[in-house]
Formats: C-alpha cells, structure tokens, sequence
C-alpha cells in the first residue's frame, strides 16, 4: 500500500497539553504512546474512540487511528478514520485523499448514494491539492480526476468519464490503471474508431511497466481484454508487440491522429492482393484503378487518369456495339460477363470477336460513368493482342 503521506505514529505533546475529557482518557492516551509497534497501538486508540468518542483530540486521534492502520494494511479502519477526519473537517487532506483513493475499491457494486458520496469527496480533493507542495500537487490531482471519471463511468456517463479520465492522465501521464479503465470503456463502444482507441489504450496499460504499472493479476487481466479486443478487430494477435511498444513509448495519452490497425477484413484483403499481384499483376492493375474510380472523389480521380494512358490490361468480350464493323467492344475484365470498360476502336473492323474472348489493350481514357460503372477508353485497334484475324477469303 502507498505511503504519499508520512505515518502519524505520534500525537504532539501540544495536542497531549489539552484539557482531557477525564483522568482516565488521559492515562489511556498515554499507554498509546508507550506503545510503539502499531499492531499494539490500533486495538488502545480503538477503546480510547469506544470510551471517548467526544474527546477534543479526536482529529488526531483519528489521524494515528489511520496511520497504524495504514501500516497493518487494514483498509476498513483507514476508511472509518479517514470518515471521521472529513467528518470533523470537511476539507481534511489526508482524510479526502483515501477516501477518494479508496472509492474505486469497494468490492460491491456502488449504489448512487456511494457514488454520490465519492464525487463529493473527489471535488473536494481537487481544490484542497492546489494547495499541496507541487511534489504532490499532480499526483493527488491526478487521483481526484481518477475518481471522478471511475464515478461518471458507473453511472453509465461514458462522455463525463473520459473528461475526467483524461483530466487524470494529464496530471499522471504514466497511470496503466487509469488507461485500463479508458481502453475497457471504449471497447464496449461500436464505433470502429473506439475500438482503435480501445485497443491503444489497453495495450498501454497492458504493456506499460515501472511507476504507474498495474499489479501482475491486474495486467494478466488487461492483457486477456486486449488480446480479445485486438483479435476481434484485427483477426489474429500479429503486431500486437509492435502495437504495445509504440504506446508505452508514447509521449501523449491518446493514439496520433494517424494510427491505424487493420481490420480482419482488410487484412483479408491486403492478402488477396499480395497473391494477384504475385500470380496476376494485370489484373491487380485493374482493380487498383477501379478502386480509384469507386472511391471517394471518383470523377477526380478519372480526370488524373485521363492525363496519361491506361496501362496494358487485359479484358473479355461481353458484346460490340454491331456485327459485323463493330467501332466499340464491351468487355469484363474482373468478371468476364460483367461490362466495364468499352473499347473505342479508332476504325470499324470486319467483324465482333466471340464472346469470351480474351483481348489486351491499352489506350487513353476518354470518358467514364459511375452508375453503371463504364470506362471508355480510346484505342488503335491494330495494337489490341488477341483481336482474331479477318477471315479468309475464299
């Protein structure tokens, strides 16, 4: 358990000097201070609060109550000494500093009232540790917007805790717990771009080590999430590594505006078109370029083609315009029965060729339809591999 703050094993003698309720409060708060280990201190300032529950060094009280706690890791009695300090002042720093750090950690689910309570707590904090040395300033800060954001993302508030979340990062770059709590929260979102950011932000967490670190389980746990998470996304753990290096290394809280992962999908795609580019590169050739002529900015896209020439492609007659003296020949060149790009034949030839037929061509585009998609492109027909020579005459 951390010590942010210096265990209070003592009282003052100035606070000792105060009226007392009896002499037998008196000769009990002595027998507290001759005890030095805590495990003998805790169960005397118990019975001292039991008999003098009024008594004018309650805070104090309260303050070696939670520090002999703290030191035996009992985290039920620094939560019923840190309510009573709060209780006695309600901008107490050590009080509001574990009650807010303790919040997260209550083992049933928070009822509204808790939470409530918490963000109470948690705004106090937030003014109290402007005051603090800056040694602290950050950290306790830090943990305030940790609780907040905790608080906002029980009651279903995704927006209100990722402000705060953030908020808590910005003061504490290096807390995993608190980028776990983000990636775990984006990755029940399904926006494709939260899953991204969900992805970042488990990895993060999951692969961060030192300060700020989570504990071995709750790593094991995070990690079990991402991998999850990552699979689902990307269809398979590769790059996984590269993914947690480069979060870690981070110097921001968030993804650069341009990272990406692949989905399984493009994945997929990305190694069909690895294997027709190795086993058909015309083919691979034409579909890049309808994919240009499908995208995004398509008539854009064919006024940058038409400056220059298509490349050797080859296609399948669907049709002619006539036969015989044919001046246009459809053809399919993904789907050998599917139209795609016609052929401008600068002369009429004798005749169509058959349908089937395999010709390669390459020429200038000269015109282009988006709905039925359509290319026109201008070519000598004499150039056309494949074009099936004139009949013979008899």
């Amino acid at each position: 358990m951390r010590r942010l703050f210096p265990s209070l094993l003592l009282a003052t003698s100035a606070a000792l000097a105060q009226d007392w309720t009896s002499r037998d409060e008196y000769d009990l708060a002595l027998a507290v201070r001759a005890q030095k280990a805590p495990a003998q201190r805790l169960p005397l300032l118990e019975q001292w609060k039991q008999k003098f529950p009024n008594s004018a060094l309650r805070p104090q009280r309260a303050e070696m109550i939670l520090a002999a706690a703290q030191f035996l890791g009992d985290k039920t009695k620094m939560t019923e000494a840190a309510r009573e300090l709060v209780a006695v002042n309600a901008d107490h720093f050590t009080g509001l500093y574990w009650l807010t750090l303790f919040a997260p950690q209550a083992p049933l689910a928070p009822t509204p009232a808790a939470l409530a309570e918490a963000e109470q707590w948690a705004r106090r904090l937030v003014k109290v540790a402007a005051t603090q040395p800056a040694a602290q300033k950050d950290e306790v800060t830090a943990l305030a917007h940790r609780t907040l954001g905790w608080a906002a993302w029980q009651r279903g508030d995704a927006a209100a805790a990722e402000k705060e979340l953030f908020l808590s990062l910005a003061a504490a770059p290096r807390n995993a717990e608190v980028s776990a709590w983000l990636g775990a929260m984006m990755a029940t979102q399904k926006e494709p771009s939260r899953q991204v950011e969900a992805i970042w932000h488990l990895a993060r967490a999951s692969y961060t080590d030192g300060a700020g670190a989570l504990a071995a389980a709750q790593r094991r746990d995070v990690r079990t999430l991402l991998e999850a998470a990552y699979t689902g996304y990307h269809g398979a753990l590769d790059g996984l590594d590269e993914i947690g290096a480069a979060a870690k290394a981070a110097a921001v809280n968030k993804p650069a505006a341009d990272f990406k992962i692949e989905t399984a999908a493009e994945v997929a795609q990305r190694k069909a078109d690895e294997q027709m580019q190795a086993t058909n590169p015309q083919l691979f050739t034409w579909v890049k370029i309808r994919r240009r002529l499908t995208g995004a900015g398509a008539q854009a896209e064919y006024q940058k083609l038409a400056e220059g020439a298509l490349p050797l492609v080859k296609g399948y007659v669907v049709r002619c315009d006539a036969d015989p003296k044919p001046t246009e020949v459809y053809l399919g060149l993904q789907d050998s029965a599917v139209e795609e790009v016609v052929l401008k034949l600068d002369a009429a030839q004798p005749r169509c060729p058959e349908v089937g037929i395999a010709l390669e061509f390459e020429g200038k585009p000269v015109a282009f339809s988006a709905e039925p998609f359509r290319l026109s492109v201008a070519v000598d027909a004499k150039s056309i591999v494949g074009w099936p020579p004139p009949p013979e005459k008899k």
